[in-house]
């Protein structure tokens, strides 16, 4: 089986309730610091140019509940992943092809995180996920200017090891049943999973 890695503090589809996340402030690429505006479109510039990335600064918010602790996984504006050392000592030890740039937060001197982000992978049965393409090329749900539905993965997907990010969809993880289950027995926290439907089944 193959599963949706969520990496949100709680187990919640909404990404904005009860739980704690990153806010993205600043970006520095290729030594050009910017200010970021719009979330989105500065969140997918760090994901399409991650390896000119030199780190990103961030604010650390928590909504609903202050007294939540910072979990090991964290959620930067949605679209953006970051891990604290216990995460990343993890993912190097179980072998998890990732790549990773520095997180500077502006608000809490007490933690600290690092950006991290998978290969990305074409696995989504578009038409089975009742999906097109958009013409920036990211996926939107059929009648929709973003994607709200339900994914199907292509059957190849079955041979999945590891984490991957979904090529279309920028927020979107995906991992096997043995990482699964690994990352449950791990103790790490900030990420629940979701079981996902692949073509034939």
């Amino acid at each position: 089986m193959i599963y949706r890695f969520n990496i949100y503090q709680q187990e919640n589809k909404s990404p904005f309730r009860n739980y704690r996340r990153g806010l993205l402030k600043k970006i520095s690429i290729n030594g050009k610091l910017s200010e970021v505006g719009i979330q989105g479109p500065a969140a997918m510039e760090v994901v399409n140019k991650f390896d000119l990335v030199d780190y990103v600064e961030i604010e650390v918010k928590y909504y609903r509940s202050a007294k939540e602790p910072y979990p090991d996984f964290i959620s930067i504006s949605v679209v953006l992943d970051a891990a604290n050392s216990s995460a990343i000592k993890y993912l190097e030890q179980h072998g998890i092809n990732f790549k990773r740039k520095p997180v500077r937060i502006e608000n809490d001197q007490s933690v600290s995180y690092e950006l991290i982000t998978f290969p990305t992978r074409d696995l989504i049965d578009i038409e089975a996920s009742k999906a097109y393409v958009k013409d920036d090329g990211s996926l939107a749900s059929m009648g929709e200017n973003y994607f709200d539905g339900k994914i199907v993965l292509k059957k190849e997907s079955k041979t999945l090891k590891g984490i991957y990010r979904l090529d279309r969809l920028g927020n979107a993880l995906v991992c096997d049943e043995e990482t699964k289950q690994n990352l449950e027995k791990s103790g790490l926290t900030g990420f629940y999973f979701e079981e996902l439907g692949v073509s034939g089944d």
